[in-house]
């Protein structure tokens, strides 16, 4: 209905998401939504979110119903049994799944991610504009200098996407505390990794980690972008790429082979 009305894109936040895990002895005339265990609790709300992901691309916002209460609804009621954390604070078992869940997502793997998704974490002011060329319709941009943003990912390849105009001035990057290597960083007389963003404009997509598999494989990454002072950076995604080394393999491989190969010459020799 709403693409016949050309809202196919207008985002539709769901309120009061949840299940009741109401005990056993609840009446039955009280059980307004149901009741379910707090297993099922714990494991249904994380993967319905997921499913949400997969099926409603419409949807914006789920909020889970809900975290705490604050005392005015008495044990005897059933919605006193959706909660989250007790009134004390203690987490229930939906708390803790929810948080291992949304922490996993905090870790990109191979893929595309929008400017906005969870392993793109920003820090200072950074402002959203609209575009429809941009990967979402939009992306974030900051002219404010130290502002940055950390991603956490598990792979060997990262590509930046970048608007139009990406932005001016230097943009610095760490991998895992160590400076970045990639095609077109350049380094500064303190040793520090940075880009000049002008070399940048109208290229949409720019490598800026490469090879990480080679000397760290299956490892999580933690890659830090800074704007440099007098500074502006656009950014539209991440793009995490993961290929391993083979060299290292074939080489070990190559030479167990002539090992073996020896040995059994040395095997033929008469003694």
């Amino acid at each position: 209905m709403m693409e016949e009305h050309g809202d196919g894109a207008k985002a539709v936040w769901l309120n009061e998401y949840g299940w009741d895990a109401a005990p056993e002895d609840m009446p039955r005339d009280k059980l307004i939504w149901q009741r379910v265990t707090d297993d099922q609790q714990a494991d249904w709300v994380p993967e319905g979110i997921t499913w949400m992901r997969r099926n409603w691309p419409w949807l914006g916002v789920a909020s889970i119903w809900y975290f705490r209460q604050n005392g005015d609804i008495p044990p005897d009621a059933p919605e006193y049994y959706f909660r989250m954390v007790d009134l004390e604070f203690t987490p229930r078992k939906v708390y803790l799944s929810v948080q291992k869940d949304a922490t996993a997502q905090q870790l990109a793997l191979p893929g595309t991610y929008g400017e906005m998704e969870a392993p793109i974490v920003a820090f200072g002011p950074w402002e959203r504009i609209g575009d429809v060329r941009a990967t979402d319709g939009q992306y974030i941009t900051s002219k404010s200098a130290s502002a940055s943003i950390e991603l956490r990912f598990f792979g060997s390849d990262v590509d930046l996407l970048l608007p139009k105009d990406p932005g001016h001035g230097l943009l610095y990057m760490e991998v895992d505390g160590r400076p970045a290597k990639g095609p077109g960083i350049q380094q500064d007389r303190s040793g520090k990794s940075m880009i000049d963003l002008e070399t940048l404009r109208d290229i949409d997509r720019v490598s800026i980690v490469s090879g990480l598999g080679n000397s760290r494989p299956q490892a999580e990454h933690r890659l830090r972008l800074t704007l440099g002072s007098n500074s502006a950076f656009a950014l539209d995604g991440v793009v995490i790429g993961y290929h391993r080394a083979y060299l290292r393999f074939i080489l070990v491989s190559l030479l167990g082979l002539l090992g073996i190969g020896g040995a059994l010459q040395l095997m033929r020799r008469p003694w």
